[in-house]
C-alpha cells in the first residue's frame, strides 16, 4: 500500500476516527459499526476512482464515465445517509473539496467544470443531513465552476446556482450569500441573462452580414461613378446616364442608412458585452465574498 493509499484509507475508515466517534458507534451496536465500515469502504473506492479519472489531464477524459461514477456516489450516499455519522460526513466533504480544489489549478482540464453540477448536487444533499460543516470552500468552488461554465455558454451553470439556493438558509456561508449576493444573481436570471450570449452572437452575425452588404454597395457605387465620369463633358444626357445618376443617389442613401444601422448595432453589441462582463463580475464578487466572509464575520 502506498502512502497516498494509506492516507486515503484513513480519511474514511472508522478505525481511524477519534475515540469519541468509535464510542458512539459501539454504543449503537456492532451492526451500526459494520454498516459504517462498509459505507466508508465503498465511499473510499468511489472517491479514488473519481480522483483518478479527474487527474488524467494528458488524456481525453471520459465525461460519461465520470457522470456514471457521480451518479453512483449520489445514489449510495442517499441510500446510506442514515449510516454515516457527522465525522464521516466531515471526512467525505474534506476529501471532495480537496479533489475539486485541483480543478482551480488546472485551467485546461474541463472535466472538473463538466462535473461541477454533480458536485453541487452532492453538496446540496449532504448539507441537508450535515448542516454544521463549514461549506465556504465548497461553495467557493461551485461559484468558480459556475462562472467558468457561464463564460463558455454552458447552460449547466444555472443548475449549479439552483443547487446553491436550495441549500438550507441556516448554513454558512449560504445565509450570508442569499442576503447579499444571490438575490442579485437571481434577478439577472429572471431578466434573461442566460439569453445575452445568444443575442450578442446574433447581433455579431448580423453586423458581419451588414459589413458584407456595405462592401457590395461601395463596389456598386464605385462602378456607377466610374461610368458617369467617362464622359464628363458630354452635352447629351442619355437615358442610361440619367438612370445611373438616379441609382447612384439611391445607393448613397442606402449606404448612409446602412452605416447608421451598423453604428447602432455596434452600440448594441458593446452594451451586451458590458452586461455580460457586469454579470461575470457579479459572480466573481460573489465568490470573493464567500472567500473573505469568515474574516469579516
Amino acid at each position: 500500500m502506498t502512502m497516498r493509499q494509506a492516507n486515503s484509507e484513513n480519511q474514511f475508515y472508522p478505525q481511524a476516527m477519534p475515540d469519541g466517534v468509535n464510542s458512539q458507534l459501539v454504543a449503537n451496536g456492532d451492526v451500526a459499526l459494520k454498516q459504517q465500515d462498509n459505507a466508508c469502504k465503498v465511499l473510499k473506492q468511489y472517491f479514488d476512482d473519481l480522483e483518478l479519472s479527474l487527474s488524467d489531464v494528458d488524456e481525453t477524459v471520459d465525461i460519461s464515465q465520470l457522470q456514471t461514477i457521480w451518479l453512483e456516489i449520489s445514489d449510495f450516499i442517499q441510500a446510506e445517509k442514515n449510516h454515516i455519522l457527522d465525522d464521516g460526513y466531515n471526512r467525505l466533504l474534506n476529501r471532495l473539496t480537496a479533489i475539486y480544489t485541483r480543478g482551480l489549478e488546472q485551467e485546461g482540464n474541463l472535466a472538473f467544470a463538466a462535473t461541477a453540477t454533480n458536485y453541487a448536487d452532492l453538496i446540496e444533499i449532504v448539507s441537508q443531513a450535515h448542516p454544521s460543516y463549514d461549506y465556504s470552500e465548497a461553495v467557493g468552488h461551485l461559484l468558480h465552476y459556475m462562472n467558468q461554465l457561464y463564460k463558455v455558454r454552458e447552460k449547466s451553470w444555472l443548475r449549479i446556482f439552483n443547487h446553491l439556493v436550495s441549500m438550507p438558509d441556516y448554513i454558512q456561508p449560504i445565509h450570508y450569500l442569499k442576503e447579499r449576493h444571490l438575490k442579485g444573481i437571481q434577478q439577472w436570471i429572471e431578466e434573461g441573462v442566460d439569453n445575452l450570449f445568444q443575442i450578442r452572437d446574433d447581433q455579431v452575425l448580423l453586423y458581419s452580414e451588414k459589413i458584407s452588404e456595405l462592401a457590395e454597395l461601395e463596389h456598386s457605387i464605385e462602378l456607377i461613378d466610374q461610368r458617369l465620369q467617362n464622359n464628363p463633358d458630354s452635352k447629351v444626357v442619355s437615358i442610361t446616364r440619367k438612370k445611373d445618376r438616379y441609382s447612384l443617389k439611391s445607393l448613397k442613401k442606402e449606404r448612409d442608412f446602412l452605416i447608421s444601422d451598423l453604428d447602432n448595432r455596434q452600440e448594441l453589441v458593446d452594451l451586451l458585452e458590458d452586461n455580460l462582463q457586469e454579470f461575470e463580475d457579479k459572480i466573481f464578487a460573489t465568490r470573493r465574498a464567500c472567500t473573505i466572509r469568515p474574516i469579516l464575520s
